[in-house]
């Protein structure tokens, strides 16, 4: 059975990985986002880096399966990615009551068949109505605030209670890889889950 790689550094995407119990090994790709000249839509953004993610891993490799993931947020049609902790406060705050869409882009790379895959998988959210302070209450509990595309962990902590529906990968959302949309394309790249 081949090997997977997940191109990333993300501590989170590695530990929403293990939970599919296949064979893999996290690599860092050898890309720098914020230096590369990048799509302006979203969908073309995250496409374009997770696949320059699991190109830049495969070139040290030869009969891999390399799986790139990118991710970005989209709010009041601007482009949402990692910020400080002063600027997360004023996202959050404003994302109250509002609606928001999660965009991660996805490619698999069989490095044996040279069979690939690519796709983009959207989350549309809508936030309910909460207060400056329960957003002071979430960031005193969460010290990975700054590591989030949306400024907050939907998934756990006090936070889990901002949302009030979604339409789309719930992996998307809570864990920052939809993974059953990678468990379905690993198959049509040669890949066995079974």
């Amino acid at each position: 059975m081949q090997k997977i790689i997940l191109a990333t550094t993300s501590k989170f995407r590695i530990k929403s990985f293990e939970q599919l119990g296949l064979d893999f090994e996290a690599m860092s790709p050898k890309i720098d986002e914020k230096s590369l000249r990048r799509p302006e839509d979203p969908k073309g953004m995250v496409l374009e880096l997770a696949k320059l993610k699991a190109e830049s891993v495969a070139i040290d490799l030869s009969d891999e399966i390399v799986v790139g993931c990118d991710t970005v947020g989209v709010f009041r049609g601007e482009i949402l990615e990692k910020v400080g902790l002063d600027e997360a406060r004023k996202r959050l705050s404003a994302m109250s009551g509002e609606s928001f869409s999660l965009i991660s882009g996805i490619c698999i790379l069989n490095l044996k068949t040279q069979k690939t895959q690519s796709e983009v998988v959207e989350t549309n959210c809508i936030m309910r109505s909460y207060s400056d302070k329960e957003v002071k209450r979430y960031m005193k509990q969460d010290n990975d605030i700054s590591s989030y595309a949306i400024s907050f962990a939907p998934g756990g902590l006090y936070s889990c209670t901002f949302i009030k529906s979604i339409t789309g990968s719930y992996t998307n959302l809570t864990k920052g890889i939809p993974l059953e949309r990678i468990v379905e394309m690993l198959p049509k790249v040669g890949y066995n889950v079974d």
